[in-house]
């Protein structure tokens, strides 16, 4: 834990203006609800906001295929009067210090926005009908569903 201390002062984001830290929000994508907290919202010294999010792992996020920090982005542009177009991750592991940060367009905003309504909408009409039933039923904890139905029964457990 010291070294991701050590880590993140190491970083230019530390001597940055610290604006809100573990904001929780509430975004609503065509009528989903996605909640979440924001680790830390900082204004650079060029009076630009950016969204950080601290990782301590030892993995690095492809920044331009991942969701998490454009839907932060989303999130604040219901949150914040000014607009918020940079994030980035900041990692203070043992792959750090670095802040892996970039610009995210208006269409990347509103493809990732596309991407949660559609994801939830298959989510909302997925059924255990989708599912298969058989022997691997008796020894699943959720056998008391639906799905397991014709399978389990209470002489078979």
């Amino acid at each position: 834990m010291r070294a991701c201390i050590e880590r993140y002062f190491e970083l230019d984001v530390a001597a940055y203006e610290l604006v809100d830290s573990e904001r929780e929000f509430e975004l609503d994508v065509d009528g989903h609800e996605v909640v979440g907290f924001i680790d830390a919202v900082y204004r650079t010294p060029a009076g630009e906001l950016v969204v950080v999010d601290y990782k301590a792992t030892t993995r690095r996020r492809d920044v331009k295929r991942d969701k998490q920090l454009p839907i932060y982005l989303l999130a604040c542009r219901e949150i914040y009067d000014e607009p918020i177009e940079r994030a980035g991750y900041a990692y203070v592991g043992d792959i750090g210090p670095e802040l892996d940060a970039r610009t995210f367009s208006d269409e990347r905003l509103a493809a990732v926005r596309d991407d949660i309504s559609e994801t939830m909408a298959r989510i909302e009409t997925s059924t255990f009908d989708e599912y298969a039933s058989g022997t691997h039923c008796r020894w699943c904890r959720h056998n008391g569903l639906p799905c397991a139905a014709d399978v389990v029964t209470p002489d078979s457990l």
